[in-house]
C-alpha cells in the first residue's frame, strides 16, 4: 500500500501523518558523509585525494504520541516495540515527503519514548525517537503504485 504524504512506515508500522504518532523531526537522510582517503605523493608535495564513497546513514526520526485507539501506554509501548524491533538484516523505511514514495533499507540502533504525564489528561501522551543505520546510503524511488 503506497505511503501518504508526509507518512512513514517501517515494519507494516505506520507513522508520521494521520496517525496517532505523529513526527517532528527527521535527520539524516541527506546524501551522508563522503568517505575519503588521502595519499601522500611520495618525494614531491601534495596528495592524492579520492572521494570514494558514502559511509551508512543514522536516520533519526522523533515524534510525539498524539493518542491512540486505546489510549493505553501499555499499547503504546507495545506498537513501538513492535514496529522498531531488532532485525538482522536491513528492511525498507518508506517515505513520502510530496515528491512520491521513496525507501532506504535500515535496521533500528535505539529506541526511545517517554509518558508525559502532565499533558496525558489532553491527549498528548507523550514523545518517542528511534535512530535506523542504513549501510546502504542509497535512497531509492518505489516507482509507479
Amino acid at each position: 500500500m503506497p505511503v501518504d504524504t508526509n507518512a512513514f512506515e517501517y515494519n507494516n508500522f505506520s507513522f508520521g501523518y494521520g496517525t496517532a504518532f505523529g513526527v517532528k523531526s527527521v535527520s539524516g537522510l541527506s546524501s551522508g558523509q563522503l568517505k575519503t582517503e588521502e595519499i601522500s605523493k611520495p618525494g614531491q608535495p601534495g596528495a592524492w585525494f579520492y572521494g570514494l564513497h558514502h559511509n551508512a546513514k543514522h536516520i533519526v526520526i522523533q515524534g510525539q504520541v498524539i493518542g491512540s485507539a486505546s489510549g493505553v501506554w501499555s499499547d503504546i509501548q507495545s506498537d513501538l516495540e513492535a514496529g522498531f524491533a531488532p532485525q538482522t538484516s536491513d528492511i525498507p523505511l518508506y517515505f513520502n515527503f510530496g515528491d512520491g514514495e521513496q525507501y532506504v533499507n535500515c535496521r533500528p540502533a535505539d529506541l526511545e519514548y517517554e509518558l508525559d504525564v502532565l499533558f496525558a489528561s489532553r491527549g498528548f501522551l507523550g514523545r518517542w525517537m528511534v535512530e535506523l543505520v542504513a549501510g546502504d546510503p542509497t535512497i531509492y524511488d518505489s516507482g509507479p503504485s
